[in-house]
């Protein structure tokens, strides 16, 4: 699966959910990009979203770790050649922006009643396929990174961890940086920002996702950017960039916690890295998990996913709490369990349980565009979940999941000795 959203947007989208509609369209634009649109029924919503393939460490030699998610945040805030900011331009919709920056991608969406969604595409391709970038702009975005990540090292251990599973699991390359480093910021100018955004957002290296109450037309309200041409940036293969065997990360923070990282199977590779969605989802899912009934009355907060890469795919678990230790021994042994086939009975009904799953998380237009979005800049849109809920890739494959295959598959790629990361609270 892709990286979650926060839980709090997450209760905000199921206010606005849908029912799926018909098939998805995918067009080639005239900037040389992609165009995804898949129409839902429901309320007059539409998101729009850009996608493009950029490390979040930038394309320099030396790594420049936070400089993607500086530059998005930094063209959103100048003012551009349109006279007036993206996000105020969404906001004056009654709509929602926002950007998300993951190691190897960006990700620029909005949500906006539909009738506005032709105006915010042209404005928002206008924006980033021509940047623009001002000093008042960076010192905008220097902020807001600052006060995010403070608020993240209070609020949000779970991120924090993640990071550090990471940053153990890969020694080098994006994976191995915070997506939202901010303590590169003061070190990153305009000329870094402009280098990097000229490269990163162009129309050619752009995956355009238009999901909700729209149809294929839609697409065509992109403008064409600078007509630089050119083909998007290659799929990153970053198994070189693991760390090897068994490395460990400390990182301060606000409550104990711990958690393990494995590299998985490429994203394509449906059957292996859908048998690992289905064991997160069956031991860790946060209302059906096994684990997670297991912990009920206990301070631990656990979490798991199968994050579905290019290659190599990671299955990380973490727990975090005043008694995030007391979990551990029941992780360990419910992933030792899984090395063997569960019951027929226990199973269907299982398999059954994580399809509902992931219908539910692809039935608002924000979370199928995201979900587009991500499949499409890992090199696989056709194994979106929500890219034919009757019979596509993504349920083709959970309908052809077995305990045998499960089994098989978390010996394969879960057996080895993880990456490992500690939370530690005497190091605030």
């Amino acid at each position: 699966m892709m990286w979650r959203i926060g839980a709090a947007l997450a209760a905000v989208l199921a206010l606005c959910g849908a029912g799926i509609g018909p098939a998805v369209t995918m067009t080639a634009l005239p900037g040389g990009g992609t165009g995804i649109v898949r129409p839902l029924s429901g309320a007059p919503l539409a998101a729009v979203e850009l996608w493009f393939r950029a490390p979040s460490i930038g394309f320099e030699a030396d790594p420049q770790p936070g400089v993607a998610n500086l530059a998005a945040l930094a063209i959103a805030a100048s003012e551009p050649l349109t006279g007036t900011p993206l996000a105020t331009v969404v906001n004056q919709t009654g709509g929602r922006f926002s950007i998300s920056v993951y190691p190897q991608t960006v990700e620029i969406s909005a949500l906006v009643p539909a009738s506005e969604a032709g105006r915010v595409l042209r404005t928002m391709t206008a924006v980033y396929f021509t940047p623009v970038l001002t000093q008042n702009g960076l010192t905008q975005a220097q902020g807001e990174v600052r006060a995010n990540a403070r608020l993240r090292d209070i609020a949000s251990p779970d991120e924090t961890l993640r990071d550090a599973l990471f940053a153990a699991l890969f020694g080098s390359g994006p994976d191995h940086f915070s997506p939202t480093d901010a303590a590169n910021v003061a070190a990153l100018k305009l000329d870094d920002l402009r280098a990097f955004a000229t490269r990163a957002f162009r129309a050619s290296n752009c995956t355009i996702v238009l999901t909700g109450a729209v149809d294929v037309q839609l697409a065509r309200s992109a403008v064409e950017g600078r007509g630089e041409g050119g083909a998007p940036e290659q799929l990153l293969d970053a198994r070189n960039a693991l760390a090897g065997a068994s490395p460990t990360v400390t990182r301060p923070g606000p409550v104990p916690g711990f958690g393990y990282a494995w590299p998985g199977p490429s994203i394509k590779d449906e059957r292996a890295a859908t048998a690992l969605d289905f064991v997160a989802d069956y031991l860790f899912n946060p209302d059906t998990g096994v684990v997670t009934h297991q912990l009920d009355g206990v301070d631990a907060n656990v979490d798991a996913q199968y994050v579905t890469y290019y290659d190599p795919g990671v299955f990380y678990v973490e727990a975090t709490g005043t008694q995030a230790d007391g979990a551990r021994n029941k992780i360990q042994a419910a992933l030792e369990a899984m090395r063997k086939p569960l019951d027929a009975k226990t199973f269907d009904e299982a398999r059954k349980q994580f399809e509902y799953h992931v219908v539910s998380d692809v039935s608002t237009p924000l979370t199928l565009a995201d979900n587009f979005g991500w499949y499409a800049s890992e090199g696989n849109a056709a194994y979106a979940p929500g890219a034919d809920l009757d019979g596509g890739h993504y349920i083709n494959s959970i309908r052809g999941l077995t305990p045998q295959l499960v089994a098989e598959t978390v010996n394969k790629f879960l057996s080895a000795s993880p990456a490992t990361a500690t939370l530690d609270t005497s190091k605030k």
